[in-house]
């Protein structure tokens, strides 16, 4: 940053994008920053490393620049020089490849040119066509050879065939793949063949058709080379993921496993290499390969348990990648290998994990404890239930650590285990519904005792409260989970669901929040009609019961049945729900409301509901802190209840008066979705008119809200508000989606004098200077073209010649500054030249 203040007075550099935490806490510039200048006429781009964004700015418009001002030294100048030597070298070393290359190419004619005497016309044609592929690399000449060597393969003699030998073998890889193909083609010299392939697939070049061949031609194969080529093929039949998105490798399996059923000892050796590495690339490929190789032997993956483990408790001493990418990528392998061991063998697997777990560190043990998980996910996700005994172990491995750790990662492994449905595990949960009852029931005892810790001992500084808030959350989202499986794996069952009614029944007042939970997930027993009657005595006590947090559960559960239950539902039920709207607690009427948004009470209770929410909105109104909830109850009255009637009440203008005293950016939140029920109704202009004036409000999220809210405003009303609106455009000049939003509700309103204005001062908003000329002229052809229509509005038809005129004039200095500029504005320029060096 020092280097580019120096190198100009007039260069600046400024921030793209928001702040994050860690650049609050410290104070120092992360994120993506730029270089700009009042006369740079090409911009530039944001990087993280500020060299490349400075450098990248450097080529676009200082070096064609008579307007700089130096500083002091050092400055710019010595990143330009590094990066400068830098490619002068690359230049001098790619002139060097450049020459070795000519001097082995003309070798190479040598040879061709002593093997073509006294060979008839056939072979010095082909010798020919050999020549032209190596000094051409011409695609036509190889695709010839290839024929050459199917229709007619008399051709290649002995010598010849040598002579294709020698170039694989020297491994010319403007030749390999075509060679590879000719001298497969030929069949001839099968051995010399397979060890050319295995030698490709060592070196990984021609990994495809070396791969075929060698299938082909095991018995010939030298076993001694196999672990050598195992990377090769493990790569090739489970293709890493790609960077590039949408890049769909394919697969081809067959190779590797053609390899493994014929030298299985040889190959398992390579596996081992692989997994011995410190390379991070190279143990995923061979943890990935066992997957591939179950399909012959469902127990291969035993011999790597210890491996696996080792590797897996201590990735992080693996070399560095890339990036986090490798270290994730790596772990998840070996997690997937360990997982093929569990299915293979549950209770050996787990013991020698669990062996391992004991010595680990904090994220050993996590990655540890997600080889349990990786079975959970791989089971949802292959639709395939795993046999009891392994889901038996895994499911009380997973539940033993989350009752008994302390490691914040191992819960969020086991979190991410249970965090879905049952789905394809409904089985295991069903046969272990007392484990996962009595699970929840020690989560919530470990949630009490963290809450009570944390009143006690207040956190030292802001990370250590996030922490503390973090370990809360996941206790209690492990709770749920529990709670979830256990209601999932009851529902539709009669004795499952009797059961967890009873757990519920003997849970204690004072343990209001696991009852809640219990309660709260009691809606997915309700699916059926039995489950229905079963839960309703449950739910009824629960809603009138002396628990303010199991009233709300209940009317949670309400909110969660499906349609064709909820009118099911006794009127009973209803009558009991009702008065939790008017409830003095804040939980209970709250979540009662938010029930209430998902549910069709019968017509008898409209009076009551709306009466409810009525008080809801009175008494809210004077609540500052609670205007979320204010304006969902408004928004629930006026969706549901705003009929005709109510407008002859200016009930609408009520609504539209308390909406006016909340925070506009709140507000915008929910007018969104009901904004056009109020659209005529007096006050809504001036409304909208506040919310835009509002920058929270305006953000770049729900900018494109406030503007749609603007659209809504009546024409009428726009007139009659016309220099109201003037004014919040002219506000926002600097904005040109913002004004041009205003120009088009003026517009429509007829308020062409306010358009012109707001258009004006919009264009005259930006500097004239070098940077900002293109949005200028930009901002001035809008304005011309408001002008335009609004003398046609006006009859003025002797003012249309003139403006046409400025408007040719603008498109030409537009058109020509694109052209003068279009190279060093290319987007793509700074990506394309290298900045190494810096």
């Amino acid at each position: 940053m020092e280097l580019v203040q120096n190198w100009c007075a007039h260069a600046k550099v400024e921030k793209f994008g928001g702040t994050g935490l860690i650049e609050q806490q410290t104070g120092l510039p992360i994120g993506h920053h730029a270089v700009t200048c009042d006369h740079a006429p090409a911009g530039g781009m944001a990087t993280w490393d500020l060299a490349d964004a400075a450098i990248d700015f450097y080529d676009r418009n200082c070096v064609h620049c008579d307007k700089r001002q130096p500083v002091r030294l050092p400055n710019l100048s010595e990143l330009v020089a590094a990066r400068d030597r830098w490619q002068a070298g690359a230049a001098e070393e790619r002139k060097r490849h450049e020459e070795r290359l000519a001097a082995a190419k003309l070798r190479r004619r040598q040879t061709r040119d002593a093997l073509r005497a006294g060979q008839p016309t056939p072979v010095l044609t082909l010798l020919d066509d050999l020549g032209q592929f190596d000094s051409e690399g011409s695609s036509e000449a190889g695709l010839r050879i290839l024929e050459t060597s199917r229709l007619a393969p008399e051709i290649f003699s002995k010598t010849i065939t040598e002579h294709f030998f020698d170039l694989v073998e020297a491994e010319e890889s403007w030749f390999l793949e075509t060679g590879l193909q000719v001298l497969h083609q030929l069949g001839c010299d099968q051995r010399r063949l397979a060890r050319c392939a295995l030698i490709c697939l060592t070196r990984h070049v021609c990994v495809e058709i070396a791969a075929s061949i060698l299938e082909m031609n095991l018995e010939e194969a030298d076993e001694t080379l196999i672990p050598a080529a195992i990377l090769a093929l493990a790569l090739l039949a489970r293709p890493p993921r790609s960077p590039v998105p949408f890049d769909h490798r394919t697969s081809h399996p067959e190779p590797l496993l053609a390899v493994f059923k014929r030298w299985p000892d040889a190959a398992c050796r390579g596996v081992e290499v692989l997994l011995d590495e410190h390379r991070p690339f190279e143990v995923m490929a061979g943890a990935r390969s066992l997957r591939v190789l179950v399909q012959v032997d469902p127990l291969v993956s035993l011999r790597f348990v210890r491996s696996l483990a080792t590797k897996l408790t201590r990735a992080h001493l693996l070399e560095e990648g890339e990036g986090r990418d490798d270290l994730r990528d790596v772990c998840e392998a070996l997690k997937e290998g360990l997982a093929l061991a569990l299915l293979a063998d549950p209770s050996a697997t787990d013991k020698t994990v669990m062996a391992y777990f004991a010595g680990a560190s904090s994220e050993g043990e996590a990655r540890l404890i997600g080889v349990y998980e990786r079975v959970f996910s791989r089971a949802r996700r292959d639709e395939s239930m795993p046999e009891p005994a392994v889901a038996g172990v895994v499911l009380r491995r997973l539940l033993w650590a989350a009752t008994t750790s302390s490691n914040d990662d191992v819960l969020h492994e086991v979190e991410r285990a249970f965090g879905d449905d049952p789905d394809n595990l409904l089985g295991i949960a069903l046969s272990e519904l007392d484990v996962l009852l009595g699970a929840a029931a020690l989560m919530d005892d470990r949630l009490r005792k963290h809450e009570a810790d944390s009143r006690i001992e207040k956190p030292a500084d802001m990370l250590q409260a996030m922490e503390l808030h973090g370990r809360r959350n996941t206790l209690r989202a492990l709770r749920e989970n529990f709670v979830g499986w256990a209601a999932n794996a009851a529902s539709g069952n009669e004795h499952a669901t009797r059961q967890y009614i009873e757990f519920v029944a003997s849970i204690s007042n004072e343990l209001d929040g696991l009852r809640a939970s219990l309660v709260e997930h009691a809606g997915t027993l309700m699916t059926t009609p039995h489950g229905l009657n079963a839960v309703l005595p449950l739910m009824y006590s629960s809603m009138v019961g002396p628990s303010q947090v199991v009233r709300a559960a209940a009317a949670k559960t309400l909110g969660k049945l499906r349609y064709r239950r909820q009118s099911d539902l006794p009127d009973l039920v209803f009558e009991a729900f009702v008065p939790l709207l008017t409830d003095s607690y804040l939980i209970v009427h709250q979540s009662a409301v938010r029930t209430l948004e998902k549910m069709q009470f019968p017509a008898a209770f409209d009076s009551a509901i709306k009466g409810a929410l009525w008080a809801l909105i009175v008494y809210y109104r004077r609540e500052t802190k609670s205007h979320e909830f204010l304006m969902e109850c408004i928004a629930l009255f006026v969706t549901r209840y705003l009929d005709e009637a109510a407008k002859q009440a200016r009930v609408d203008e009520i609504m539209v008066a308390v909406i006016e005293h909340v925070e506009p950016y709140i507000a915008l939140h929910e007018l969104r979705y009901f904004g056009h029920a109020l659209a005529t109704t007096n006050g809504f202009a001036k409304m909208i008119l506040r919310i835009i004036a509002d920058q929270e409000a305006m953000t770049s999220s729900l900018e494109d809200d406030a503007l749609k809210l603007l659209q809504m405003v009546p024409a009428t009303a726009v007139l009659e508000s016309a220099p109201l609106f003037e004014a919040e455009a002219i506000r926002w000049k600097d904005n040109h989606v913002t004004v041009r939003a205003f120009i088009e509700v003026l517009t429509r309103a007829g308020a062409w004098e306010q358009a012109v204005t707001v258009a004006r001062t919009h264009w005259q908003s930006f500097p004239d200077t070098v940077q900002m000329r293109t949005r200028k002229w930009s901002a001035r052809l809008l304005y011309l073209a408001v002008s335009f229509e609004a003398a046609i509005a006006a009859g003025q038809v002797e003012k249309l010649t003139s403006i046409g005129h400025e408007w040719t004039e603008v498109t030409a200095l537009i058109e020509k500054d694109r052209l003068d500029y279009a190279e060093r504005r290319d987007p793509l320029r700074g990506i394309s030249r290298s900045h190494q060096g810096h």
